[in-house]
């Protein structure tokens, strides 16, 4: 069935079109809310709520733009209103702003050499702290500005970017570990 048809099963309320959406879209949603949730089963809750929120409102997709896109933002949505549900983060918090020129930062290469597989990735990404997370996903995912960051989580545009940057750094530093492990192993193995 074509993408259009089966939106438009779905606003017919066509259980079986629900189940091939879901099954079509699931699985990138899922990987979508794994990178703001700290566990999978959170991210299942936020893929369930974020399916019956885009099931709900599908009358009202206008058929111009990305279909995929749209559902992702619903998710990206849920995952932002999940995360201040459980006050994972204080949106209302001072960061200490870091004083720092992203142009400025060191060089990756030692980094780049290495290759990380997309469970690594991901599991590396998880363990970075909450607010710290969502500003990364948001900002090299998401594509969005800071000014949209800011808007979207109630902090302001300087905190976004002090987050970012932090994130960067704490990111580096663990895929660094990660790397000084694989090649010990790869030394031993």
């Amino acid at each position: 069935m074509e993408e259009n048809e089966l939106i438009k099963a779905c606003i017919k309320n066509d259980q079986q079109a629900y189940n091939l959406l879901f099954k079509k879209y699931g699985p990138i949603m899922l990987l979508v809310c794994m990178r703001y949730m700290s566990d999978e089963d959170e991210a299942k809750d936020v893929l369930q709520n974020g399916f019956i929120k885009v099931f709900k409102s599908i009358k009202s997709f206008k058929f111009n733009g990305s279909f995929e896109g749209w559902i992702k933002k619903i998710m990206i949505n849920e995952a932002l209103g999940a995360l201040r549900q459980k006050k994972k983060f204080n949106l209302d918090s001072a960061d200490v702003y870091e004083k720092t020129d992203l142009a400025a930062e060191e060089s990756d290469e030692d980094i780049n050499q290495y290759q990380f597989t997309q469970d690594e990735l991901l599991q590396t990404l998880k363990a970075l702290p909450e607010n710290f997370k969502v500003v990364f996903n948001l900002y090299c995912f998401e594509k969005y500005s800071h000014k949209e960051i800011a808007k979207a989580l109630s902090i302001k545009t300087e905190t976004s970017r002090s987050r970012l940057t932090r994130a960067r750094k704490i990111l580096k530093e663990k895929l660094t570990e990660l790397a000084t492990q694989k090649e010990k192993l790869n030394e031993n193995g």
